[in-house]
């Protein structure tokens, strides 16, 4: 060897020498074309593959120098790296097929047999493939038909190797799975088998140009549409092309005045300049409407529909009867006639016009699509409805209630309705009122109706099972261990939870409609505090005010608001209940510009809320107020309403600061869109698996990362959502695991967040949920293809589960 490529070959570390040869096992170049790439002569780099397969690493660390900021391997972890190599590799011996080493993923797909015929379903092609390697060396991406452990057969490829070792010739083997790339070819076509059937279903006539206007595609409407059945469209023939064709045929009615030449010229310019609606005459008397589409792609979309009926039920509609109208317009019902096809009207009178004000279609009158389809349900079996309960639209824009009465006749060939609407909103509000006061009345009675109804299904409940089955599978050999003991204990607890669980849906009894409204913050703290303040001032304690006499106002209801702020006084007041004049509560207001939110604080200088309990205080009906002195609703509704305008509660609380709640609200009349709070960019993945766990069960989150910090994984845990995306903002994570069912952003919310903003996590996301059984969040889970475990959750699942989503995002940049 050259004293050049001598000093050149020295420049590589044993672990560099170690890599590329790991790599030339598995990879689908050529040693060849390896060598090449990295810059290193070939015969050199067969010594080295030479000499890792005979003493490992140890043996190329005697050849090299290493560099000074190396790290050391041993023999025993060379061993690991190769075991626990995350593609299907094998070595074994060409001649009798025994298998010498096999990889973690080869043994978990073929499982522990001793010879590779039993890995192949035909025997034929791996005769062919022994004999191809035996006389090349070496087989690169041969397709085959492979069997694994329980003998299901999967399509796959191989690339293999040959060489010596030992004086033994082995062969070096790695494989793939290609049934998902199958699965997904198939899933294509049928994709195409449906668009080009939705493309023929299509009413419009459909053509598509290239850039250059040469035609790639049309539809059989588009045949019908201009040739009507003498002829049709060509692939690959020029817009001018075709122009001429119809010109020279008379398929197309040419405008008056314009020579047939020139008509092409200006058709294609319409074409370029993407002309909406323009009309054409066929010979057949056909009135096509045509506009043009610019594509992603340069090309042009261009789409026909026939309005030949349109144009003539049109002109029809437009001839009255003029003694009619006049009779008509001289009526003072409020009354109107239209159309049952497309609710175009035909007549409306003139009460009807200072009442619904200017409007050329009954669809308007309907808030919603859905509205009027539920009106000609009811009123087309019949011909006939009486007092239809309808909400509409005043011609000032107002919406109200109100009676319909209708008829359904004939008017030249068309189905029309003639209708008439009271409005009875007052009368409404009085039937309202009385229907308040009847609940208002009932109230106690219903809910302790429901209470019993919801308590019936408390054992269906699976976050507490989850926990118990997942620390029982853990504990069951430890039982000496005093932390085991506490866990224990914790699984006993989670049972008991089961019961109460089910009383968060008494809150579904008390709702109530939100009327949102430009408000001030400082307005809605200071009639709270009148009110829940004089039981605060009764124990001593102080109010301290400091608002921002300049704060934006917020959309939301006012009595919601109230309601928010006066049980986080009184919740502060029972904090402060032992303090006596030391006691002081702090209202405070302000603008937080960095998240463009506007924020007010109810803080007091009480015991706190213990860290152990932070994470449940907005959980419905839980309380740390001693039994009979709080029911544990407030703290859930409080939280709801705030996130019903898109807002915030939190909570931050320690023993010498006592608590503060917070609420972050958007200014009034501003979209402003979800917020996050600011973080780092993560840190680089080290050699320990990092995991976050996303769940609202702390129970559930506290078993997740007790299983896996057992199994050597570094784990971080948080209860919502939102904090979780705050989190990934500062730190990188190997996989996430993720609850669906979860307050405030659910788990289909928290995947588009990370698709939006952490695109890096793509493929390394799981669900852990117990509720696949229902519709929404199987049809998610198909939707999303995010892989899940179902609850409860068993530990060797959950490795498997890591294992998979760690070798998805290998060798990502974090």
């Amino acid at each position: 060897m050259a004293a050049k490529d001598q000093e050149h070959v020295r420049t590589f570390s044993a672990d560099e020498k170690v890599r590329l040869v790991l790599e030339s096992l598995r990879a689908d170049k050529s040693v060849a074309e390896q060598c090449r790439e990295v810059g290193v002569p070939q015969d050199i780099f067969e010594q080295w593959r030479n000499s890792f397969l005979e003493g490992g690493k140890r043996q190329l660390f005697e050849e090299t120098a290493p560099a000074s900021n190396s790290i050391e391997l041993d023999d025993d972890l060379c061993r690991m790296i190769v075991e626990s190599f995350p593609a299907n590799l094998l070595v074994s011996r060409p001649a009798d097929g025994k298998i010498l080493f096999r990889s973690g993923s080869t043994e978990a797909t073929y499982g522990k047999r001793e010879h590779t015929s039993e890995h192949w379903a035909c025997q034929k092609a791996r005769r062919k493939f022994v004999e191809q390697l035996k006389e090349t060396g070496k087989v690169d991406a041969m397709f085959f038909v492979g069997r694994k452990f329980d003998d299901t057969e999967f399509p796959a490829q191989l690339s293999s190797r040959l060489i010596e070792h030992r004086d033994t010739t082995i062969s070096v083997t790695t494989s793939t799975d290609l049934s998902r790339f199958y699965a997904m070819t198939e899933e294509i076509e049928k994709i195409n088998a449906r668009f080009e059937e939705a493309l023929e279903a299509l009413d419009e006539g459909l053509m598509l140009y290239d850039s250059e206007l040469r035609l790639e595609l049309f539809n059989e409407r588009a045949n019908e549409l201009f040739f009507d059945g003498k002829g049709r469209f060509e692939l690959g023939k020029t817009f001018q092309e075709i122009c001429d064709h119809f010109a020279k045929t008379g398929l197309l009615v040419m405008p008056p005045g314009l020579a047939k030449e020139d008509w092409a010229r200006f058709a294609e310019q319409d074409v370029r300049s993407l002309a909406q609606n323009s009309e054409l005459t066929t010979a057949a008397g056909r009135l096509l409407l045509g506009t043009s589409h610019k594509t992603d792609q340069g090309g042009y979309l261009l789409t026909f529909r026939d309005i030949t009926e349109q144009r003539k039920a049109q002109e029809a509609e437009r001839e009255a009867d003029s003694l009619l109208k006049l009779i008509v317009d001289a009526c003072p019902v409020n009354f109107m006639v239209s159309r049952v096809e497309d609710g175009e009207i035909v007549y409306r009178s003139q009460a009807s016009k200072e009442r619904f004000g200017k409007i050329d279609s009954a669809r308007s009158f309907f808030l919603k699509p859905e509205d009027r389809l539920a009106y000609l349900d009811a009123l087309l079996p019949t011909g006939v409805v009486n007092d239809y309960p309808v909400k509409f639209r005043k011609g000032n824009g107002s919406i109200t209630d109100g009676l319909t009465s209708a008829r359904v006749t004939t008017y030249k060939g068309n189905d029309v309705i003639v209708s008439s609407t009271r409005d009875v909103t007052e009368f409404l509000k009085l039937q309202e009122e009385l229907r308040h006061q009847r609940e208002i009345a009932h109230q106690n009675e219903k809910l302790s109706a429901l209470g019993e109804l919801l308590a019936g299904v408390a054992h269906e409940l699976n976050n507490p099972l989850s926990v118990v089955v997942g620390y029982s599978m853990m504990l069951k050999e430890k039982l000496e261990d005093p932390i085991h003991r506490e866990r224990i204990d914790r699984v006993s607890q989670a049972a008991e939870r089961c019961a109460r669980i089910v009383k968060t849906f008494l809150a579904m009894a008390r709702q109530r409609p939100v009327n949102p409204e430009p408000l001030s913050l400082n307005d809605i703290i200071e009639v709270a505090a009148d009110d829940a303040g004089v039981a605060v001032r009764s124990k001593g304690a102080r109010i301290v005010f400091d608002l921002n006499s300049t704060l934006p106002l917020v959309d939301a209801d006012e009595d919601q608001l109230i309601q928010v702020f006066t049980n986080l006084i009184s919740n502060a007041r029972h904090a402060l209940a032992d303090k006596g004049k030391e006691g002081i509560l702090t209202l405070r207001t302000y603008v937080d510009d960095k998240l463009n939110r506007v924020v007010a604080e109810v803080a007091d200088n009480g015991p706190g809320v213990p860290r152990e309990l932070q994470s449940r205080i907005f959980e419905p009906f839980f309380t740390t107020k001693e039994a009979g002195a709080g029911t544990g609703i407030g703290l859930a509704f409080c939280h709801r309403i705030i996130d019903s305008y898109g807002g915030r509660l939190s909570l931050k609380s320690s023993p010498s600061n006592g608590a503060r709640f917070i609420v972050r609200l958007p200014e009034s009349a501003r979209q402003t869109g979800s917020f996050a709070e600011p973080g780092a960019v993560g840190a680089k993945a080290g050699e320990t698996r990092r995991i976050l766990v996303v769940d609202d069960e702390v129970s559930v989150t506290d078993m997740l990362v007790d299983l896996l910090e057992a199994n050597g994984c570094e784990v971080e845990a948080r209860n919502d959502a939102q904090t979780a995306l705050s989190l990934l903002e500062r730190k990188s994570f190997d996989a996430i695991l993720s609850d669906i069912r979860m307050p405030g952003l659910d788990g289909e919310a928290f995947l588009k967040k990370l698709k939006a903003s952490h695109s890096e996590y793509d493929g390394r996301l799981a669900f852990v949920t117990g509720d696949v059984m229902s519709a929404d969040v199987a049809d998610f889970l198909k939707r999303s293809g995010v892989p899940h475990l179902e609850k409860p959750v068993v530990p060797g699942d959950l490795q498997a589960l890591i294992a998979e989503l760690c070798a998805t995002g290998e060798g990502l940049e974090r």
